[in-house]
């Protein structure tokens, strides 16, 4: 097996939630886009381990109306990235290891999940 593209699945992860954040309405292209990447990662022995996995997952999980199961990756996500923040403070990278999961960033998940818990 090729190596998974984690790099463009991240970015187009990133695409979409800017887009989600500025109230802009997602194309279509952008999700089939993000659903082909996930499925070359998702066969990847480490996908779980990825952060980008989950966010990835939660927002295919809500497309598709699986309330639950973008609820579970986005709550996977922000542990994920709860965590990463908190290895930063032990062993600090001067926000290298954080530099894609900023305060911003994790605020921006906090809210999607919130926005999903009132959705039911």
């Amino acid at each position: 097996m090729a190596f998974p593209p984690w790099r463009k699945l991240k970015n187009t992860e990133m695409l979409i939630l800017s887009q989600l954040q500025d109230g802009v309405t997602v194309a279509q292209s952008d999700i089939d886009a993000l659903r082909e990447l996930f499925t070359e990662c998702d066969a990847a022995e480490d996908a779980m381990d990825a952060i980008c996995y989950h966010g990835a997952a939660a927002i295919l999980a809500n497309v598709d109306g699986n309330r639950q199961i973008a609820m579970e990756h986005r709550e996977i996500e922000i542990r994920k990235i709860q965590k990463l923040h908190v290895e930063e403070r032990r062993n600090p990278t001067n926000g290298y290891a954080t530099q894609n999961y900023t305060t911003d960033d994790l605020q921006l998940r906090i809210k999607l999940l919130n926005q999903l818990n009132n959705a039911g």
